[in-house]
């Protein structure tokens, strides 16, 4: 792997980083378990984190323990503090809209969408929210000038990266481009990667352009729209500590529980973000952000009096849920918010 530093920072940031983290954990507010919160509703006031600025379009949203990093379509990258209702810009110069971020024990990893003057690019920012961050572009071989990044999460000793060119990943020492197995494969290819999902178990969930995949490591499946999807391109997945899954589609939601799929048919339209907390379902789309809890739908979006239908991005707080729009990050509190002990 080649590693290009484009910033120079301090000797020890991985120890500030540490720190940082040690910091979170520290901090008087409870580190966040999606699993482990009980959400009763919804408050119907919302909080402006990022106003309509030139940054306000927040296409990425990723949570950590203590706070949200969220990126804008200027390749500004934003820290939220739960504790705190302001945003830090953490750097300015990816010079790319952010189409995905993960936090891992070496750092925030933002991807970067290709332009015109530019190729998609991944980036690891090293103590983010430290007086200098290091931040190091991180070449993907095999993904070309050409190539898009659109997913990344981390799990099973690696960093996984979704591409318009198949599924990349890294295991701290060297990239590996995956061929899958003949089961593996989709008819006329697998497309695009749009999405990514590791479950509890460990099964890798890949929602590509014409279907749906599952890889355990030995053997994988396929699901299209022929076995009960809205749509075989998926744009969106998740899944609860029950073991059933959710997959958003570029035509609505379905549901995975005990190998059956089950139509949402309350969302009919694109979904854009997914995010499930104890027994809520939480759908952002291009019309409007829906939740789901005792087995009714409601639409949050005009019960919570959001300036905007189009929702981007989504992700939790300790008693919140932050909402990236075309219009800024919005918060909506959480009414009768328990955690697990």
């Amino acid at each position: 792997m080649d590693l290009q530093c484009t910033e120079t920072g301090s000797n020890d940031c991985f120890a500030r980083f540490a720190a940082w983290i040690a910091l979170i954990l520290s901090a008087t507010i409870v580190g966040f378990n999606p699993g482990a919160v009980s959400t009763a509703g919804v408050g119907t006031a919302v909080a402006h984190v990022v106003p309509a600025t030139e940054n306000s379009t927040i296409p990425v949203l990723t949570a950590t323990l203590g706070g949200v990093f969220a990126g804008t379509v200027q390749g500004v990258v934003l820290a939220m503090r739960h504790d705190q209702s302001a945003a830090v810009p953490v750097k300015s110069t990816l010079g790319g809209t952010p189409t995905a971020m993960v936090v891992t024990d070496l750092g925030l990893w933002v991807a970067t969408a290709r332009t015109d003057l530019a190729p998609a690019k991944l980036f690891l920012m090293q103590d983010p929210i430290g007086a200098q961050p290091k931040v190091l572009q991180v070449e993907i071989p095999g993904l070309g000038a050409d190539g898009e990044i659109a997913a990344l999460t981390s799990g099973l000793g690696r960093l996984w990266v979704g591409t318009s060119k198949g599924l990349f990943s890294y295991d701290w020492s060297r990239w590996s481009q995956h061929q899958p197995p003949s089961r593996f494969a989709l008819p006329g290819g697998a497309g695009a990667v749009k999405s990514l999902f590791l479950d509890a178990r460990g099964i890798l969930w890949i929602g590509t352009t014409r279907g749906l995949i599952s890889y355990n490591g030995v053997e994988s499946f396929v699901f299209s729209k022929s076995q009960g999807l809205p749509h075989d391109s998926v744009t969106a997945i998740t899944g609860d500590n029950e073991g059933n899954l959710f997959c958003g589609t570029e035509a609505g939601l379905a549901s995975l529980s005990r190998d059956v799929w089950v139509r949402q048919s309350a969302v009919g339209d694109r979904v854009t973000a997914l995010l499930v907390s104890g027994d809520s379902v939480w759908v952002g789309t291009a019309k409007g952000l829906f939740r789901k809890a005792e087995g009714q739908w409601v639409n949050v979006s005009a019960e919570s009096r959001l300036p905007t239908e189009s929702v981007l991005s989504l992700a939790f707080g300790t008693d919140r849920v932050y909402v990236g729009t075309p219009k800024g990050v919005w918060c909506l509190p959480l009414v009768s918010v328990t955690s697990a002990s």
